[in-house]
């Protein structure tokens, strides 16, 4: 017997009557599209247990995950090692500045916002859990991975200090796609120990819509006593003002400031990899993500925390075997060696320019060639003519011993080690060619 008949004497009241079962049922239903509303909604009797049934099913599982997702995190907060910190984060909702006696001008302007991202590390300091409060504050307005990834530094900094034996970071946070539970997010992860110096880091969901958290205690309190603050004649009219405050008159929580200038900067400095990262499918039915063990470009993912099971997803795209090196790891002004197909050389270079779309540098060649400069060493130019545009896959080195041989500052040499690897690497290169 399909579901949907065991629900029907309960919207009933009779079953056999013709005017009880054919009537239509009329309910409010949440509805989203570019905002929220209780819409009011009218189906016939059938339909309407259809849509029930199939809404209690996702919220059966919906409720399974938060339970088990719940559990997982409070066992690892009791079973922490000295080396682990269990790191949740959630951001607040922004702060609006207010004044207590603004002008009539004023109060037509859209006040000054700041943003607050909170943040809750569990450290096992001699034997014992310690929680340490901490919140970020920033003019940065924009909440996404890439502001995350700027937050995080201070606070990873100040973690190191408390515990300097941290190798592994458990992050927690809710699943917003926007903040945490995204392709660029994870990306990130991938790249933590580069980014951090921690060696091991994952990151953990709770289910969405599920109840508050201590992260909204901390970015709550802050809040509250600001605005009590601004009330009561009090002067916080910018972000930096308003941390300076917090910092001043919050005892127990640890302040950080985050400028709009370095989180841009941060985005410059992501910009190569996050351009590469690739969407996972159905990220959403899964709540742990762990970088793989066995690749830098993998990336684990368990439907929940405690389970054994996972799914291996690609996040970056696997470099051609051929290239020596990454397309994001040369910048412009470094120096690289490089095979320049139309005499079956190697080359010294300085990189000019780079095409992320076609994976190409344009490069300006030192002279003599690789096999000719051993003992004369390299000498730069600045002719037009002795520049190309060279794909990634030529490139067979970054160059990191160049000495300069003469007062000039004209004529360089490389290290003897790194100028056989430079061989070694070209020799391999024509013969797989």
């Amino acid at each position: 017997m399909p579901i949907a008949h065991l629900f029907k004497d309960k919207l009933v009241c009779d079953i056999d009557n013709q005017d009880c079962m054919m009537e239509t049922i009329k309910f409010q239903q949440w509805e989203s599209t570019d905002r929220t509303a209780l819409a009011v909604s009218e189906l016939p009797t059938d339909d309407f247990l259809r849509k029930l049934v199939d809404m209690i099913s996702d919220l059966t599982r919906h409720h399974f995950v938060a339970k088990k997702q719940g559990k997982y995190c409070r066992d690892l907060k009791e079973t922490l090692k000295p080396n682990e910190c269990l790191l949740q984060g959630d951001y607040s909702q922004k702060y609006s500045m207010t004044v207590q006696e603004a002008t009539q001008g004023m109060f037509f302007n859209a006040p000054r916002q700041a943003t607050l991202h909170p943040f809750l590390a569990y450290l096992n300091i001699n034997g014992k859990i310690v929680p340490h409060s901490m919140c970020v504050f920033s003019d940065c307005l924009n909440h996404d991975a890439v502001s995350v990834n700027a937050f995080l530094k201070p606070v990873l900094q100040h973690i190191k200090i408390i515990s300097p034996s941290i190798d592994t970071i458990k992050y927690f946070s809710d699943g917003a796609v926007g903040q945490y539970k995204n392709c660029k997010n994870f990306v990130n992860l991938l790249r933590h120990e580069e980014d951090f110096n921690i060696k091991y880091a994952e990151w953990n969901f709770f289910s969405n819509s599920h109840g508050k958290g201590p992260c909204d205690g901390i970015g709550g309190t802050i809040k509250r006593l600001a605005y009590r603050h601004s009330l009561q004649g009090g002067d916080i009219q910018t972000p930096f003002a308003l941390f300076l405050w917090a910092e001043q008159q919050i005892e127990n929580l640890k302040m950080f400031y985050v400028s709009s200038e370095d989180v841009n900067g941060n985005q410059k400095r992501l910009e190569g990899r996050l351009c590469e990262a690739r969407t996972l499918t159905g990220t959403q039915s899964f709540h742990r993500f762990v970088p793989s063990l066995t690749s830098k470009y993998h990336m684990d993912a368990y439907d929940i925390s405690e389970n054994e099971n996972f799914k291996t997803f690609q996040i970056l795209p696997i470099p051609d075997p051929c290239t020596s090196v990454e397309f994001n790891s040369i910048s412009v002004g470094k120096h690289v060696a490089c095979l320049y197909s139309e005499d079956g050389r190697w080359y010294l270079a300085i990189v000019l320019e780079k095409n992320k779309e076609e994976q190409e540098f344009l490069l300006q060649f030192y002279k003599p060639p690789g096999e000719s400069a051993s003992i004369r060493g390299f000498k730069s130019t600045t002719n037009s003519k002795d520049q190309a545009w060279i794909p990634c896959v030529d490139v067979l080195k970054n160059i990191d011993s160049l000495e300069k041989t003469s007062r000039s500052g004209r004529t360089f040499k490389l290290s003897p080690t790194e100028y056989a690897q430079v061989s070694k690497l070209f020799t391999k290169k024509m013969q797989d060619s």
